[in-house]
């Protein structure tokens, strides 16, 4: 478990690093997030920024392989990461080719596939590598079994993730009934799936107009709750105290006990850019935990319902987005993001607190 850990460490400073670069150029080029364009110098630099962030931040499975790769094995051996990265290759256009007629093709969940990648990888390395006294050779007779393990691992996913995938579009099809409710049970599914890539089949039966309810989609077309048959920003308001306030409040504890400067960073993006893939790694090897983290979602989000607060995503659910949103004819109440950010950052830093003291 220590090992698991030390591996989901390296994974989430991957991703912090990229999710750095997205924060500060929507920050500074918030037209990138709503598709417009500007041209001011810093604009152009935020163009810049946050190319560079979705180099990684679109490709999960890339990063989470390399850097799983690195970490599960005893002495951080860079030869484990590149065979990682290999498996992920070979499994990734693999998976692609054999669902080329399949619609689970255009949500096929990389960052799933990334940690499939590694633990593939990383046992290999172990049992045929390691403790072999003519590393080379073995190290081609190890890539040669590892693409045929990954190939295999390609065809099995190929079959069992069409049937994941229409439950998953089974799930949003529940959730996206307009009732608080459904709101709750989104809210905690969105998150319990996102570490993996797996969220996008849910989402689209809850946020796109064209495949489901629409709830992001019509928030962003200046539609209210007049206009639309549930309360407009129902499926987005709850993510906002945690990101902004939770998150950042537990992070500040962190590095307040271990002195670590990546708990600042990761609470600081989480704030700005809603970007909380970073801490959702480190959260992972501790399952308990991430339930209640994710049920936590959707009680901020039937709270926000109780409050009247509406704000919309478009990265996710950072001061940028809630910024912007605010202009919008469906939002509402603003200000109590206050008082809802204040009681999420209460809970998330007396378990931090609680945490903290037990090592």
């Amino acid at each position: 478990m220590k090992k698991i850990a030390e591996a989901y460490s390296i994974a989430a400073g991957g991703m912090l690093f990229f999710a750095a670069f997205l924060s500060l150029g929507y920050a500074l080029c918030p037209e990138t997030m709503q598709g417009g364009n500007a041209y001011a110098p810093t604009a152009e630099a935020g163009r810049i920024l946050v190319w560079i962030g979705s180099l990684g931040w679109d490709h999960p499975g890339i990063v989470l392989s390399i850097c799983l790769g690195l970490g599960l094995t005893d002495e951080f051996h860079v030869s484990a990461s590149l065979l990682s990265f290999l498996s992920y290759e070979v499994l990734a256009h693999g998976i692609s080719r054999f669902m080329s007629f399949s619609t689970a093709r255009n949500d096929i969940p990389y960052a799933l596939l990334g940690m499939i990648a590694a633990i593939l990888a990383c046992t290999l390395f172990q049992r045929v590598l390691k403790k072999s006294c003519d590393f080379w050779k073995k190290l081609l007779e190890a890539a040669l079994l590892l693409i045929a393990g990954s190939l295999f691992s390609a065809v099995l996913f190929s079959l069992l993730w069409p049937p994941f995938y229409d439950g998953i579009t089974a799930l949003g099809r529940w959730c996206a009934d307009g009732s608080v409710r459904g709101a709750f049970w989104f809210h905690v599914f969105e998150r319990l799936l996102a570490p993996f890539g797996m969220e996008r089949g849910l989402n689209r039966m809850v946020w796109n107009a064209g495949t489901g309810l629409g709830d992001l989609s019509y928030f962003w077309a200046r539609k209210t709750s007049e206009d639309v048959s549930w309360p407009s920003g129902l499926y987005m308001s709850g993510f906002f105290p945690i990101m902004m306030g939770g998150i950042p409040a537990a992070c500040a504890v962190h590095q307040n006990h271990d002195g670590n400067r990546r708990w600042g960073m990761i609470g600081l993006v989480s704030f700005l850019g809603g970007t909380v893939l970073p801490y959702e790694y480190l959260l992972l090897v501790h399952p308990l935990l991430y339930l209640g983290y994710c049920l936590s979602y959707g009680i901020s989000a039937v709270l926000a319902d109780l409050l009247s607060f509406r704000a919309g995503l478009a990265l996710s659910g950072g001061f940028a987005d809630f910024f912007f949103s605010g202009v919008m004819p469906a939002s509402k109440n603003p200000q109590r993001i206050l008082l809802l950010g204040a009681l999420a950052a209460m809970v998330f830093a007396g378990t931090a607190y609680l945490r903290t003291r037990k090592k």
